[in-house]
Parts: C-alpha cells; structure tokens; sequence
C-alpha cells in the first residue's frame, strides 16, 4: 500500500465521505429509497475494509487508524447527527470484533469505547456489538430486545444469526 492508502481507506469507512445522502429536508419514498441505498453501499464498502485492511497493514496499526476516525467522527457530530453516529460507529466496531474476534490490545479497545461511545444507550456488559467476547459467542437477545435497537443494529444481528446458524 502506498503511503496515505491506508488512512484514507479507514476515513472513508468510519466517514462514508463519497457515498450520496439524501438530503435532511427530504421526505419523499425516492429520497427513502436512495438512503436505503447509500446504506447498503456504504455497508458493503465498510465491511470489505474492516474484514481485509486489518491483515494488510497489522491489525495493531490498523486498530489505532480505526479508533481514532471513529473518535473524531463521534466528537464532531452534532446534537441532531448523535445517535446515527453513535449507531455507526457500533456497528462499525461490531463488524470488526466480529471480523476477527476481538481487539488485539483490549484494554485500549475497551478505554476507546468507553470514551467515545459512553453515552449510548446501548452501552451495556451484554451487548454483543460491543463488548469482546473471549469466547467469541454474542449474547442471544430476546425479539422485544432487538426491536429496541436502531435499524443498522438490528439489521446487522440478523446478519450475524445467519452466518453463524450456517457454520454450524
């Protein structure tokens, strides 16, 4: 990877900078329809980039890129944007721990997401996108409890049920 590559990889999955948004003001079914869509894009790229940079850089350097983007995209978004934010950086983080089974230096992981992502109402010791399982099993969640969690979330355990049910 040439110098830079590296950074602007990780900035652009934490940030989604070139993916179109609709707009804030718009309500329209189209306008629906396209964020739907720029999600997906952005999902996409994100996960392709958090499955492979990791063994390409060092998951050590890797994870110190990753913490601090998602740091600052959490810092500067505003009261409006805070919990869109804070939902993506979960389940940024959650794809990634579940990519590779957890954080290389856990302390720092664990110093990193009570900083950054402490006001979350998902903040808790069985959450499964964002506490680091030893054992790499995920905490089961009841249908009541999943429904209580942003959309992203959701979407992103529904996935996991999946892959998981198809390695047994």
């Amino acid at each position: 990877m040439e110098k830079g590559t590296f950074e602007a990889l990780v900035h652009e999955s934490v940030f989604a900078t070139t993916f179109s948004k609709a707009t804030a003001g718009d309500a329209s079914e189209e306008a629906e329809a396209d964020q739907d869509q720029y999600l997906v894009q952005w999902r996409d790229f994100a996960s392709a980039i958090l499955l492979s940079l990791p063994t390409l850089v060092g998951p050590t350097k890797f994870e110190n890129e990753f913490t601090r983007c998602c740091a600052y995209l959490v810092s500067g978004a505003g009261e409006d944007t805070k919990g869109n934010v804070l939902a993506r950086v979960m389940w940024l983080a959650g794809e990634y721990v579940r990519g590779h089974g957890g954080p290389t230096d856990l302390s720092e992981w664990e110093q990193w997401r009570s900083e950054t992502i402490h006001t979350s109402p998902l903040m808790s010791p069985t959450n499964p996108v964002l506490v680091v399982s030893p054992l790499r099993r995920r905490c089961r969640r009841s249908t009541h409890e999943r429904q209580t969690l942003p959309p992203i979330i959701r979407r992103s355990l529904q996935i996991w049920d999946v892959l998981s049910t198809a390695r047994c």
